[in-house]
């Protein structure tokens, strides 16, 4: 009997594994998949230290070969796992995700960083209220926009949890030079309206990945369009 292939599912900041529910659903008919929570969102038991450290806790806990497909903050760890663990992953998928969240002198294709220390300083000041403006920030630009923004509120973690976490990631991660040493395929999918990732990063990333962009779509592609997404990543895993 021949072993399904394994696939990881990585949410963003803010939402938990729920997020992924109906995408999951057609994927399992293939493969086998892995739901992980980051800590602190939904049920996780995984401890935030760096993003090196999650990415070993995540690699451990898998314990075998797989595609990783990312979202947004889980992007950054599944490229640090890559990275570590080149045995381990065998194919990127990142949605909106960026090597670097927030603008450094090696790569501008980001957010600035005062832009990013207004929201840091919201959520310290109101978490709840800073986690309702980033799921909009995320629907915001997005023909289906009501949408995402519902299926976001479902899976969104509960305001008291310890996420902050994330954020100072966010922040404070930048492999936009170590993207190069990554020996698997990378493929990228952008939304051309996402108000977070900046869609220039499409060319930044040309040279690196296989790059797609969706236009009038924003920051979760996949809640967006869900059959649209299924068949883009049967396209390139079969492609």
């Amino acid at each position: 009997m021949t072993e399904r292939p394994s696939m990881v599912l990585l949410h963003g900041w803010g939402s938990t594994a729920k997020v992924w529910q109906a995408v999951a659903d057609d994927f399992r008919r293939t493969y086998d998949c892995y739901l992980p929570e980051l800590p602190g969102h939904g049920d996780s038991r995984l401890a935030h230290s760096g993003s090196g450290e999650l990415a070993s806790q995540l690699i451990n806990e898998i314990n075998r070969p797989a595609t990783w497909l990312a979202w947004s903050l889980g992007a950054l760890i599944a490229i640090q796992a890559a990275l570590q663990s080149p045995d381990r992953v065998e194919r990127l998928i990142l949605v909106a995700g960026t090597p670097s969240f927030v603008q450094t002198p090696q790569w501008r294709e980001a957010m600035p960083v005062s832009t990013f220390n207004q929201f840091l300083d919201a959520y310290r000041t109101n978490p709840r209220q800073a986690q309702k403006r980033f799921i909009a920030l995320q629907a915001q630009g997005d023909r289906n926009g009501r949408h995402v923004r519902q299926q976001l509120v479902a899976a969104a973690t509960p305001a008291a949890s310890d996420i902050g976490w994330g954020l100072d990631m966010l922040h404070s991660q930048s492999l936009g030079t170590d993207l190069a040493n990554i020996s698997c395929p990378i493929h990228c999918l952008y939304g051309a309206n996402d108000a977070l990732v900046p869609a220039s990063i499409a060319d930044a990333m040309q040279a690196l990945a296989e790059v797609t962009l969706w236009p009038e779509t924003g920051h979760a592609p996949f809640l967006s369009d869900r059959e649209r997404f299924v068949q883009w990543v049967a396209g390139v895993m079969h492609g």
